[in-house]
């Protein structure tokens, strides 16, 4: 940025603040811009040369900026790493924030500022592609917190207590993620272990939690929490070594009274997540390219009194529907599935009978034919 930049002391908007790497273009031009309002973007951060510019920016004292992303854009060396961690340590925000997004960051670890329990009014923490990090920071404690996005973090292969709590309040009486409502963990190539204390957390932990989404953990072996009290949508997506959903499948229906939509794709290993019974709060229930799936068990689908959307996708061992599916199914779509496709024929099909009354029926030939009229008519809406 110029170095006239910083005179603009009654500036309220900046969208992109971009560091430059020659003197005189570093964040601390940011320092005299005490009115800011809104959404601060701070990019290539990589660039900085010296931590002191980035202290002076004062981050600290813009009270009226409501959402911090904070921008390195290229790799970085591993003994690099400290020197990153002293730079985003200075760029310690006021505790107004109410959104933090970190992109690219390289350190090892986060300061302690990220996760501090003084910024009572953050909703939404985003971290994302954290290569060098192995230790995620401890959100537990912040009261407000209600979505949290963690993205590509290679290093990360355990997520423990910290987690919950930060190393000065272990064992605090304060039910960790509170008012958590989203959370979203993709692209942890080696996770393989994750901790949910609940033997130390009255009711569990995540109380408020409505959607739970595990992406690209192809080592984590673990259970989901036995009580989710809240949870209304769990999708999980090249998971291929998770293990049951709850040890005691039985028991679905206690550790997931809420869950409306289970949405399960990708997944080599996880035959078993659909055996042993279902939340009969059930509406929707999406299976997407389950290699190893061979049927869907009986006994999980007898009690989804409340299913009304059912998507079988590429899953190409499924031998047959239950032979019982419930009245209140409405939509029913099978693609892909080599075994199904002559079951599930009009009339003919040996599943027919099950499914014949089902309001919405899609199929392979149903999604041919409108491909067909669309390749002969493509201008033409549906």
């Amino acid at each position: 940025m110029p170095i006239q930049f910083g005179k603009l002391r009654n500036l309220q908007k900046l969208n992109d603040f971009v560091v430059g790497k020659n003197s005189g273009s570093g964040v601390n031009l940011l320092k005299e811009l005490q009115d800011l309002h809104g959404t601060l973007t701070i990019s290539r951060l990589e660039n900085v040369g010296d931590v002191k510019d980035v202290s002076e920016a004062e981050l600290k004292n813009k009270k009226f900026i409501s959402c911090l992303i904070l921008k390195f854009s290229c790799c970085l060396a591993l003994d690099d790493s400290k020197r990153k961690r002293e730079i985003l340590g200075e760029l310690k925000p006021h505790a107004n924030l109410k959104s933090l997004s970190i992109h690219g960051y390289q350190g090892t670890s986060f300061p302690d500022w990220v996760g501090d329990q003084l910024y009572c009014n953050l909703v939404m923490v985003l971290l994302y592609k954290c290569d060098n990090c192995f230790l995620l920071p401890s959100f537990g404690q912040l009261p407000s917190l209600k979505c949290l996005w963690i993205s590509n973090f290679p290093g990360v292969e355990i997520i423990g207590p910290e987690f919950y709590y930060s190393s000065d309040i272990i064992g605090s009486s304060t039910k960790p993620f509170r008012s958590l409502e989203i959370l979203h963990l993709s692209d942890m190539p080696n996770l393989r272990k994750w901790l949910f204390i609940e033997d130390e957390v009255e009711d569990g932990v995540f109380p408020c939690l409505r959607e739970l989404t595990l992406t690209l953990c192809p080592k984590l072996r673990v259970s989901l929490p036995n009580f989710l009290p809240s949870l209304r949508k769990l999708c999980i997506e090249k998971c291929h070594s998770l293990e049951p959903l709850v040890p005691r499948a039985q028991q679905m229906d206690v550790a997931f009274p809420s869950l409306e939509i289970l949405d399960i794709s990708l997944s080599g290993g996880q035959v078993y997540l659909l055996k042993g019974g279902l939340p009969s709060s059930l509406k929707e229930i999406r299976i997407e390219t389950c290699y190893n799936l061979e049927a869907l068990d009986e006994e999980a689908f007898q009690n989804l009194t409340s299913l009304e959307k059912l998507f079988i996708y590429g899953c190409d061992k499924v031998r047959c529907l239950p032979s019982l599916l419930p009245t209140s199914l409405s939509h029913l779509s099978i693609e892909e599935c080599l075994l199904l496709r002559p079951r599930v024929r009009r009339e003919t099909g040996e599943d027919w009978p099950i499914i014949h009354n089902i309001p919405n029926f899609d199929r392979d030939e149903a999604m041919m034919c409108r491909w067909a009229i669309h390749k002969m008519w493509p201008m033409q809406e549906e």
